[in-house]
């Protein structure tokens, strides 16, 4: 299994309904207290991505080979963790638990991950780390866009720098280490 077979499958999971979209009035944004349809997607694909990244990154502690590699990965377990474990309590305060689970795409994604090992597992690891993080920042910005819960939309302004920064720090470390 090549990295773009990785990628194109962790692209997949953004294209799942992250195109919602409400009608109700912008001014409503700021004081609404109740979940739309894309405040429910947000906090569904963000569960997934965040059990996503520190199942991966838990997996490339051990597989991984280039120290640049596991030094992200232990960021994305630490971050990625402390993210979840907001989103949950997040969750259940505005009424709409989540849990630790994961998309076919993602389950699919760890099973070839798992059969690789060394500089293969690095790239493919770091690549869809890429894929993950854009598809996270699209749910982000989806969010942003169509969002109406207050404390949704807060949780989402506070994390996107940080998936920014993740994406950043991955496109720059698979494009100094893997090269085209």
């Amino acid at each position: 299994m090549n990295w773009k077979t990785l990628a194109f499958a962790a692209c997949l999971f953004t294209g799942v309904t992250l195109t919602s979209c409400d009608d109700d009035d912008e001014d409503d944004k700021d004081n609404n207290t109740e979940l739309n349809d894309a405040d429910q997607n947000f906090l569904v694909r963000t569960s997934i991505s965040n059990t996503a990244e520190v199942g991966a990154a838990t997996l490339a502690i051990t597989k991984a080979t280039d120290p640049r590699v596991i030094a992200y990965a232990q960021q994305m377990i630490a971050e990625h963790s402390l993210a979840q474990t907001e989103l949950k309590t997040l969750g259940t305060t505005v009424g709409y638990p989540v849990k630790d689970t994961l998309d076919p795409a993602h389950v699919s994604i760890a099973a070839q991950l798992s059969a690789l090992s060394g500089r293969a597992f690095d790239s493919a690891y770091m690549h869809v780390q890429v894929a993950d993080h854009e598809g996270t920042l699209t749910n982000f910005q989806n969010e942003l866009d169509n969002g109406r819960h207050r404390e949704v939309l807060a949780y989402a302004e506070k994390y996107r720098p940080h998936i920014e920064e993740h994406l950043e720090r991955a496109d720059s470390i698979t494009t100094n280490l893997f090269p085209r």
